[in-house]
C-alpha cells in the first residue's frame, strides 16, 4: 500500500500544469492562474471560456531555463550570456521573431514590458519579468504554450494570470 501512495505522489508530482480559479479582492473579478512549463511543446488550455467582446488581461511573470550555461528566458526575452544582455531575439535561431516567447493560442504575441513596474509598453524589457497584454474575449477557452526550438534543456514555468478588464481599469 504504502509503495503505491509513493509512485501515485511522485506522479501527481511530475504534473507541471496547475490551472486555479482565485479570488480577487473585489468580488466581481475572478483570476485564473496558471502555471506554464517551458519542458513541453503542448498547450495548456484554460478552463475558463471567454465571452465575446470581453476584455481580458493577461499577465506573465517568471523566468526558465532554455539551456545550460546560465542561458535564461522569461515570456519575451532571452538573456544571453555571450553578449551578458536580455535581447527580444537571439542571433542565429530559427524562427527568431517568436523563439522562446509564451504563445497565446497558438500565436506570438506583442508582450507589453514595463521599465518601472508601473508603465507597459512593446519591445521593453522588464526587469522583474512581469508582462502583459489585452485581448478580446472570443467565446472559446485561451490556450499558452512555451515556444521553443527544442525542450531538451528546458526547466522551469511561467505563472500566467487571466482577468477580466474592468471599464474603468487602464489597460
Amino acid at each position: 500500500m504504502s509503495r503505491f501512495i509513493v509512485v501515485l505522489t511522485m506522479a501527481l508530482m511530475a504534473v507541471p500544469v496547475i490551472s486555479v480559479t482565485a479570488q480577487d479582492p473585489d468580488p466581481r473579478v475572478e483570476k485564473t492562474i496558471l502555471r506554464v512549463s517551458s519542458k513541453s511543446f503542448v498547450p495548456i488550455e484554460t478552463t475558463l471560456v471567454t465571452k465575446v467582446g470581453e476584455k481580458y488581461r493577461i499577465e506573465v511573470s517568471g523566468i526558465y531555463t532554455y539551456a545550460p550555461g546560465g542561458r535564461f528566458a522569461d515570456a519575451d526575452f532571452a538573456y544571453d550570456p555571450d553578449a551578458n544582455a536580455w535581447l527580444e531575439e537571439l542571433p542565429g535561431v530559427v524562427n527568431q521573431s517568436y523563439n522562446l516567447d509564451l504563445l497565446v493560442n497558438g500565436a506570438p504575441q506583442n508582450w507589453r514590458g514595463s521599465s518601472d513596474g508601473k508603465h507597459f509598453a512593446e519591445h521593453t524589457f522588464s526587469q522583474n519579468h512581469v508582462y502583459r497584454i489585452t485581448i478580446k474575449g472570443n467565446g472559446l477557452p485561451l490556450s499558452f504554450v512555451v515556444y521553443a526550438s527544442s525542450y531538451d534543456w528546458n526547466d522551469g514555468a511561467l505563472t500566467v494570470t487571466i482577468s477580466r478588464v474592468q471599464q474603468n481599469d487602464p489597460e
